[in-house]
């Protein structure tokens, strides 16, 4: 399997994973991967998320190290993985949106309208929901900051 084949399978393994209690940006895998970037309980976690899916999908595929470089905060992902950033989305992508005021989200494309985010709503409208969804989305969306393609 590709690398970015097991990044979609792998997000898609999370799926209806949820905050305990509701609200609280936390619970037991949450706070584990807010962990893994150096986050803490109760922090926006889509970044963690999708940072620990692209860590595991790696080790899966017995990789070595990737370039990628994980953060806590989903704009500087874009800042800090400059040189992965693509314009050419393709499913196991990142999705970097801005929506102001220095707030961000950080989603997992997995398909050619379709993706799968962390710390987000069932239906999709909420940068700090509850859980683990997988959704439909617009690509022309102007909150779009940017891709990054992991390698």
């Amino acid at each position: 399997m590709s690398l970015p084949e097991q990044i979609v399978k792998t997000a898609r393994t999370y799926q209806n994973v949820v905050e305990d209690p509701p609200g609280s940006n936390s619970g037991p895998l949450i706070n584990d991967w807010l962990a893994f970037v150096g986050g803490h309980p109760g922090d926006p976690w889509c970044s963690a998320f999708a940072c620990v899916v692209v860590h595991e999908a790696r080790m899966l595929e017995k990789m070595p190290p990737l370039q990628f470089r994980r953060s806590s905060g989903a704009l500087r992902l874009l800042v800090i993985n400059d040189a992965l950033k693509t314009d050419d989305p393709q499913p196991g992508d990142l999705i970097i949106w801005d929506h102001g005021h220095g707030k961000g989200h950080v989603s997992i494309k997995t398909g050619d309208a379709t993706h799968i985010a962390g710390n987000t709503s069932p239906d999709g409208k909420s940068r700090n929901g509850t859980g683990v969804y997988e959704h439909g989305y617009d690509p022309a969306d102007p909150q779009i900051a940017g891709y990054i393609r992991v390698r």
